[in-house]
């Protein structure tokens, strides 16, 4: 069985028609499609509701200290912080798969760390060459990049 730390905001509903979060729908989205899961849900942001750089780092040690297989952060800074590369330099030294939010567009972060596995969504409309992002590719990459259409999930190596 393999251990999922789902990072996120649990805190502040993003669908108050729903009544739930981001991380609500994605701990469900997670448990639906695979029931030989343990999820830890682990909040990310502060006590004031904030998700910060120093939240999420927090969020980070507890998933590694949690010894999950895998993080899944639907996350993004613009700002370069060396404390969250360190953290998931971390992980990945561990063994740990992390997967984080992307946008084809900027760079964002944690997601173009070389040892984070980039993530986005698409609409079936969306040409999945355009999805693609390569601003960190390297010739070491291994999988930079997923993009998910519903059931079908296409990926890019570099």
């Amino acid at each position: 069985m393999h251990k999922i730390g789902l990072i996120d905001c649990f805190k502040n509903p993003d669908y108050p028609h729903l009544g739930v979060s981001h991380g609500d729908l994605m701990h469900s989205i997670i448990a639906h499609e695979n029931d030989e899961v343990e999820i830890v849900d682990i909040e990310a942001s502060d006590e004031k509701g904030n998700m910060t750089n120093n939240s999420v780092c927090d969020a980070l040690y507890t998933a590694i200290h949690e010894a999950v297989d895998i993080i899944n952060m639907s996350i993004c800074f613009t700002e370069f912080s060396e404390t969250l590369q360190s953290i998931c330099q971390k992980a990945q030294a561990q063994d740990i798969l992390i997967f984080a939010a992307c946008d084809k567009s900027k760079l964002l972060f944690p997601s173009d760390f070389y040892c984070v596995i980039k993530v986005t969504a698409a609409r079936s409309s969306d040409h999945l060459e355009r999805r693609f992002n390569t601003l960190n590719a390297t010739p070491d990459s291994a999988l930079e990049f997923i993009t998910s259409l519903g059931d079908r999930v296409c990926s890019q190596t570099a």
